[in-house]
């Protein structure tokens, strides 16, 4: 018997603002050279004439 469930859209927490987000950026801005996850509004303060500025990958919610 199959069940029919709804799930709840997944979300990440924003590494700048903290603000949760269903599409997030990974990474690099500063010298630590960490990856971390941004949300949409806040990449665009990390990557704008950044140098040390690395995208690596979107991570969605949803995959389809």
């Amino acid at each position: 018997m199959a069940r029919d469930r709804v799930r709840e859209p997944k979300t990440k927490a924003c590494f700048r603002c903290a603000q949760p987000t269903k599409v997030a950026y990974r990474v690099r801005h500063d010298a630590s050279r960490r990856w971390e996850f941004v949300c949409p509004d806040c990449l665009e303060a990390v990557r704008l004439g950044n140098p040390l500025y690395t995208y690596g990958g979107t991570w969605k919610s949803s995959r389809h």
